[in-house]
């Protein structure tokens, strides 16, 4: 688990000479975390998708933690600070896509597990499993590995700081030359 922490002070106390506009600087510094943080967490969960092969659904919405959720962002009450949480747990193959049983394994969206099947569980959990020795019991359950999001996080946190300096230029002239405050 990582969390990207984007803040807000540094770039308030970086605009010298505006004092006497400091409300007007300050929504401009809201909105900006508030744009950096949601595009920094769109992003990060579309690379993490695009490596590992999951619907982005899966990633951002996914029913909770347990499930499937793996790339989250909030906000401090200010607005001052923004945050994106990414999990790194693996997804279980359940959650992944459509179940289907095939001839040579079993397949859950775009991932295919040879030897893997599709069971119920008594308690209604329904996934692939597959055999870990020749008897019956024990099976295990399949899941898709996360194991290439902290490097594409890393890589994200990188970009994070350009991209503030732009959209803060952006916030302060729409601030000041668009509303006219």
């Amino acid at each position: 688990m990582t969390v990207m922490h984007i803040k807000g002070e540094g770039l308030f106390e970086a605009i010298t000479g505006l004092e006497s506009m400091e409300p007007s600087v300050k929504r401009g510094v809201v909105r900006t975390v508030r744009k950096v943080t949601k595009s920094s967490s769109k992003s990060v969960a579309s690379r993490i998708a695009k490596a590992t092969r999951l619907p982005v659904r899966t990633l951002t919405q996914g029913g909770g933690a347990r499930r499937g959720k793996r790339v989250h962002q909030y906000f401090s009450r200010d607005g001052m600070d923004g945050f994106v949480w990414v999990g790194y747990n693996p997804v279980k193959a359940a959650y992944v896509g459509r179940l289907t049983q095939q001839v040579r394994g079993a397949r859950a969206g775009r991932h295919t597990y040879p030897g893997g099947f599709v069971a119920t569980m008594r308690s209604g959990h329904q996934s692939i499993f597959q055999r870990t020795q020749k008897s019956r019991l024990p099976i295990e359950e399949k899941d898709v590995s996360m194991s290439v999001a902290p490097v594409l996080v890393q890589q994200e946190t990188s970009r994070i700081q350009s991209r503030l300096s732009d959209v803060l230029l952006q916030e302060i002239n729409y601030e000041f030359n668009v509303k006219g405050n």
